[in-house]
C-alpha cells in the first residue's frame, strides 16, 4: 500500500505542478539557511528555522487542498493555502511546544537524581520525547485539510489514525526514509564530482591534520563556487524530498481513512439525546 501510495505520489506531481512549489519553497529556505551561516549575519542564519515555521505551513495547506479539490491551477493553491493555513500553523506549533515542555518536566527529576544536564542527555532525552510525539501527530496536517479539522480534533485523528494502522505507518516512515536516503545519497554523489577539485588537498592531508581542520578552512578550500554549489545541491535535496512528501503523506491518508470512519463531532444532552455539530 505503500509502494502504491509513493507511486500515486509521483503521479499528482506530474499532473499537478503546483505541488512543486511546496518543495522548492522547503528548498530554498534551505539553500539560503546555509548561505546566511556562510556570509550573513548569525543572527538571521540561527533564525531562519522561524521563518520556516511560519511560511511552510501556507504551501503544505495550498498542496492538500488542490489534492482534496481536484484543482491544479496556482489561484485555487493560493485560495487552499489562505484557507488552511491556521488548521496546519496552529497545531503544528502545539506539537513544538508541547514537546519542548515535557523535555523540560522530564529533565526535572532527572536532575534532582544527580544526572548532569548534558548535551548527550538533553539529545538523548529529546529523542525520546520527541519521536513518539511526531510518530503520533505526524498526519495532523492530512487531516486538518483532508477532513477540515479544528486544531485538537487534526491532533486527535492523526493518533486515532496511527493507532488504527500501526504496522502500516511504521512502513510509511520506512519508505520515507528510504526516498530521503536515495535523494540524498544521489546529492552527495553529485556534490562529490563537483567539488572534486576544491576538495582534492585533502586527499594529501594526515590524520592530524583532518582533524584540525575548522569550518573557516573548509570555506576557503570550497570557495565561493563551491559554497553555491553545495547550498544549490542541499536546497535542491529538500527540495525534491518535500515535493514528495506530502503528496505521498496525503495519498496514503486518504487510502486508509475510509477504514477509519471519523468520530462525529458533537455532543449529547442531559436527555441522552446526540446533537452535531
Amino acid at each position: 500500500m505503500a509502494l502504491h501510495s509513493l507511486k500515486e505520489a509521483i503521479r499528482l506531481l506530474k499532473t499537478m505542478p503546483v505541488l512543486w512549489l511546496t518543495g522548492i519553497a522547503a528548498g530554498s529556505l534551505a539553500a539560503a539557511e546555509i548561505l546566511l551561516s556562510v556570509w550573513g549575519d548569525p543572527f538571521y542564519a540561527e533564525r531562519i528555522w522561524l521563518l520556516q515555521i511560519l511560511v511552510l505551513p501556507f504551501f503544505v495547506a495550498g498542496g492538500y487542498g488542490v489534492i482534496r479539490g481536484g484543482k491544479t491551477g496556482i489561484s485555487a493553491y493560493i485560495q487552499q493555502g489562505f484557507a488552511h493555513y491556521f488548521q496546519v500553523l496552529l497545531p503544528g506549533i502545539l506539537i513544538f511546544l508541547a514537546g519542548i515542555l515535557t523535555v523540560f518536566l522530564v529533565l526535572i527529576p532527572l536532575t534532582l537524581a544527580g544526572i548532569s544536564g548534558d548535551i548527550a542527555t538533553l539529545t538523548f532525552v529529546s529523542a525520546g520525547v520527541m519521536i513518539p510525539i511526531l510518530f503520533f501527530t505526524f498526519f495532523y496536517d492530512t487531516a486538518a485539510v483532508m477532513e477540515d479539522r479544528k486544531v485538537f480534533e487534526s491532533l486527535l485523528r492523526s493518533v486515532e489514525f496511527v493507532f488504527a494502522n500501526p504496522a502500516r505507518v511504521i512502513i510509511f516512515f520506512l519508505s520515507a526514509l528510504a526516498v530521503f536516503v536515495a535523494i540524498g545519497f544521489a546529492g552527495m554523489i553529485v556534490l562529490a564530482f563537483a567539488l572534486a577539485g576544491q576538495l582534492e588537498p585533502l586527499t594529501a592531508m594526515d590524520q592530524s591534520q583532518l582533524e584540525s581542520l575548522g569550518a573557516m578552512d573548509l570555506t576557503a578550500l570550497l570557495g565561493t563556487n563551491g559554497i553555491l554549489m553545495a547550498a544549490a545541491v542541499y536546497g535542491a535535496v529538500v527540495m525534491l524530498f518535500t515535493a514528495l512528501l506530502y503528496p505521498f503523506k496525503a495519498v496514503f491518508y486518504l487510502s486508509h481513512t475510509r477504514a477509519i470512519p471519523a468520530a462525529p463531532a458533537g455532543e449529547y444532552d442531559e436527555k441522552g439525546r446526540w446533537f452535531k455539530y
